[in-house]
């Protein structure tokens, strides 16, 4: 099926849209993690909260799931004080138009590869994941609908991941 050059532009438009929500997902992460400001934290996991369908799924190779939207923030909201450092970076990204019904939304799927450097419960550490997700298209924007996280390794940075693939199973349970 041949796509006319408005329907291309409007699948480059959406694509660009979720790259956006991707790393604004992962700035707002690192604020609410890492923030000394309550509101601000608050603030960050919000705006995470907004952007997740109401029917999200998390799952990993490290965690309990995460059920919903709502749950996924309260877990969240649990762990900050926790951290005292949070950055993450994207790369590689592999985002897909899905086939949607007539008169459905539009929806999506990624492969993200992200590298963090956390401080949790006082031990610095290297995380590394897979994310295998699925995007909706609501109104104007987008929304994040799952999430599976394949992590690779979360490693004490002093040993590195060569040595210590994974660190102690509590704290890799709280790995975001």
């Amino acid at each position: 099926m041949t796509m006319s050059a408005e329907q291309r532009v409007q699948n480059l438009e959406d694509l660009e849209a979720i790259r956006r929500l991707r790393h604004e997902w992962c700035a707002q992460l690192d604020i609410a993690l890492e923030s000394d400001d309550a509101n601000a934290a608050a603030s960050a996991i919000a705006w995470l909260r907004k952007h997740l369908a109401d029917d999200f799924r998390l799952t990993s190779n490290l965690h309990e799931p995460i059920r919903s939207g709502a749950e996924f923030a309260e877990r969240l909201a649990g762990a900050v004080a926790d951290y005292a450092m949070s950055f993450h970076m994207l790369s590689n990204d592999l985002i897909r138009p899905l086939p949607t019904p007539a008169g459905a939304e539009a929806a999506a799927s990624g492969s993200w590869y992200t590298l963090a450097m956390l401080t949790l419960a006082g031990q610095p550490l290297w995380a590394a994941s897979i994310s295998e997700e699925l995007y909706r298209k609501q109104g104007d924007g987008w929304l994040v609908a799952s999430m599976a996280l394949d992590y690779r390794f979360v490693s004490p940075h002093a040993s590195g991941w060569e040595k210590e693939r994974f660190a102690d199973p509590s704290l890799c349970s709280r790995v975001y």
